[in-house]
């Protein structure tokens, strides 16, 4: 987990916020994490978890349902972060589009754009160090949407043509798939 200090917060659509400070997990829950979990729990293994090319142990978790992520939390002794923890983090208090900056996303920074080339699936996030927010987080931008605790989806995924953060994706709550992940606060 790293830390986010708190501090004003600018959201997707104009608003603003403020947040106290917090932990956040420095990229998003593993397959082995989640592996540990439902071993020890009984929780159901999302299907992705079979899949080639979404079963490699340090890639994220996908096809966990919003549900699913607060259990999982709950059981690490931690939380989903708010809608505001998780911009906070992604870009401090600036406008700009991308954790890293201005500059548009490829691949040092950024998975994305994978869909419609046949490169599907999430990849680890330590290829992308260039693309860290502010507080040092991984793949705050591409990889996997994220699920916030209030329900919203940040962070575009592999098949994004352009993770932006502005971008919120609203789904229903057991939404399964291969696009979405989810990391913890506390």
């Amino acid at each position: 987990m790293g830390s986010v200090p708190g501090g004003r917060v600018r959201l997707p659509g104009g608003g603003r916020g403020r947040v106290g400070g917090f932990l956040l997990d420095l990229r998003p829950v593993t397959n082995e994490e989640y592996r540990r979990y439902a071993a020890r729990t009984g929780a159901r293994l999302p299907d992705w978890t079979w899949r080639p090319g979404f079963d490699l142990p340090e890639q994220p978790v996908v096809g966990v349902s919003l549900d699913e992520a607060r259990r999982f939390a709950r059981w690490a002794g931690k939380r989903l972060p708010s809608l505001r923890e998780w911009m906070r983090a992604a870009r401090a208090d600036t406008r700009l589009p991308y954790p890293w900056g201005e500059a548009h996303p490829h691949p040092p920074f950024a998975h994305f754009g994978r869909g419609a080339r046949g490169a599907p699936a999430p990849v680890e996030p330590m290829d992308r160090a260039a693309g860290r927010g502010p507080f040092g987080h991984m793949d705050l931008a591409g990889n996997v949407w994220e699920w916030t605790a209030g329900g919203e989806l940040l962070g575009g995924f592999w098949g994004s043509s352009d993770p932006r953060l502005d971008l919120l994706l609203e789904e229903p709550p057991d939404r399964l798939s291969a696009g979405i992940g989810f990391r913890c606060a506390f």
